[in-house]
Parts: structure tokens; sequence; C-alpha cells
């Protein structure tokens, strides 16, 4: 959810900031002194374009990298590791058939094609809604 820059800001998002500014005194951007003065003002800050004002010469953090892929829901992991070990079961089964009877044998496994389409548009739409809310996340409200 987007905010406002005269929107209030929390403990949370003061907590954030904090840490945000410790990463970057810790990387050499900050001086001691310059963090002494931010943290400060971090404390202070009542809003979102409070303390949006400190970190306008900052860059954003590597864990805040909006283009980072983000990993696949775990449930998402599971099912595709538990449908890809089916099909690779029923090509073998398959396989094992077609080459003992030397007549020609239906390539049932095809009909996997139906089940893993639909599996892949459901992971698909999790996947991009997983992906969306993370990169929600990750960006502090002070730097959309």
């Amino acid at each position: 959810m987007a905010h406002s820059r005269d929107t209030r800001i929390s403990d949370d998002d003061r907590r954030i900031a904090a840490d945000e500014l410790r990463a970057a005194q810790a990387q050499g951007r900050l001086t001691l002194t310059e963090y002494d003065e931010r943290l400060t003002k971090v404390g202070t800050a009542t809003t979102y374009g409070d303390i949006s004002k400190l970190f306008t010469d900052l860059p954003v953090a590597a864990g805040q990298n909006p283009g980072r892929p983000s990993r696949a829901p775990k449930w998402v992991r599971i099912v595709w590791t538990w449908w890809i070990v089916t099909l690779v079961i029923n090509l073998l089964v398959w396989a094992l058939v077609f080459f003992q009877f030397s007549d020609d044998v239906h390539f049932w496994p095809i009909w996997l094609l139906i089940p893993t389409i639909a599996i892949a548009a459901v992971t698909y739409k999790s996947a991009s809604t997983h992906r969306e809310k993370q990169d929600r996340r990750q960006i502090p409200n002070w730097r959309r």
C-alpha cells in the first residue's frame, strides 16, 4: 500500500530506517557524525516525508533491490517437485513397455500435459502474486 509523504510513520518504520542507516554507515557511505545526526532525525521523524529526506543521497540497499528475482512460495516448489517425479515415472514406465513390446504402443503420457498446463497456470499466478508482495515488503515506504 502506497503512503503519501504526510502519512505518519510507525516505530517499525523508524527501526527499519535505523537499520538501513546502520548498513550505510557500515559500508562507509556515512561518516560516524552523519550517521549520528541522521539517526537522531529518524527518532524524531513523524511522517514519511521527514524520513525520506534522510535517504535521498543513499542508494537502495542490496536486499531491497526490486529487480532481484524472488523465490516461489514453498508450496509451489513442492507441487512441482512431486509433479516432475510423477512425469518421470510415467515416462520410464512407458519407455519400458515400448521397448519390451515391439508393436505400436500408444504414447499415453501425453495425457499428462493437461494437468501440467493447469498446474503451470495456477502456480504462475500464485508466484507472480507472491513476487509482488515480496517486492512491496522489501522496499520501505519512504523509498517508493
